[in-house]
């Protein structure tokens, strides 16, 4: 059967099963295959240069009706901030993709406190988007801060990274994370941190809480009194051995994960 008598419905279940680079050769070989071809290559998008994103942002934002209702997952990796000049250019147009991606679900930037320093309008766009329902970032300090604090997704976000990998800046005023309020999180990461949300405030702030992985890490915050700040739905504990001993583990979990 030739291909062009197929739906776009099976055409669209088949470009599914390629790779994005084999998608976009397969969506080039006629104009009807292009679209569902386009609509795969966008829907999990990776960038690790600040030229990928500059590149990437204006072309979803030259036919922003046609794309961007299709980007589901965007990751900016930490090779975007190693060219300076490039990264002034290519913040605002990501800001730009950011505030107009309305059917965006999972976000990650690394070096996130550094990006959001450099364009406002990329705080903004992350404070004010409301389909987010997962958040990944790595390094924080006052701007991310903020965000967190702001976020007009956090009343549905699921799951929520806060790691400290690539570099480490200036630490948050206050010497701690402030978390929002976050009743649907169900996953909490916590990797590399120098300062920590304080236990105290988990129980409140994410009841709905089931995974809480943390790695290179130590709570010194006073010690709560005894389940005081332990989330009842906590079923899932990872991390490494010293970790674990500065989380001073209060109640049985189901499931525990030493690395």
């Amino acid at each position: 059967m030739a291909a062009v008598m197929l739906n776009d419905d099976l055409l669209t279940v088949l470009v599914t099963y390629l790779s994005i680079r084999d998608a976009l050769a397969y969506g080039a070989t006629c104009s009807f295959l292009r679209p569902p071809s386009i609509r795969h290559a966008v829907r999990d998008v990776t960038l690790d240069s600040a030229d990928a994103v500059a590149k990437f942002s204006a072309f979803m934002l030259s036919k922003p009706s046609e794309r961007l209702p299709h980007l589901r997952r965007l990751s900016v990796k930490s090779g975007t901030a190693k060219s300076s000049q490039g990264l002034f250019t290519a913040l605002p147009p990501l800001a730009g993709l950011v505030l107009r991606a309305f059917k965006l679900e999972h976000l990650s930037l690394q070096c996130a406190e550094l990006l959001l320093s450099i364009e406002p309008l990329l705080s903004y766009a992350i404070t004010d988007h409301p389909q987010l329902t997962s958040l990944e970032i790595s390094t924080t300090g006052e701007h991310t801060q903020t965000v967190l604090l702001k976020m007009r997704c956090a009343p549905a976000l699921r799951h929520l990274a806060l790691l400290e990998r690539i570099y480490i800046p200036q630490a948050a005023p206050s010497g701690k994370i402030d978390l929002p309020p976050l009743p649907c999180l169900e996953t909490l990461v916590l990797d590399g941190l120098k300062v920590l949300p304080p236990r105290a405030t988990l129980r409140m702030l994410v009841p709905a809480l089931r995974e809480l992985r943390v790695s290179n890490v130590k709570f010194r915050d006073p010690d709560p009194s005894s389940g005081a700040w332990w989330p009842d739905k906590l079923a899932y504990l990872k991390g490494d051995i010293p970790s674990l001993a500065s989380l001073r583990i209060q109640r049985p979990v189901r499931s525990l994960e030493v690395d």
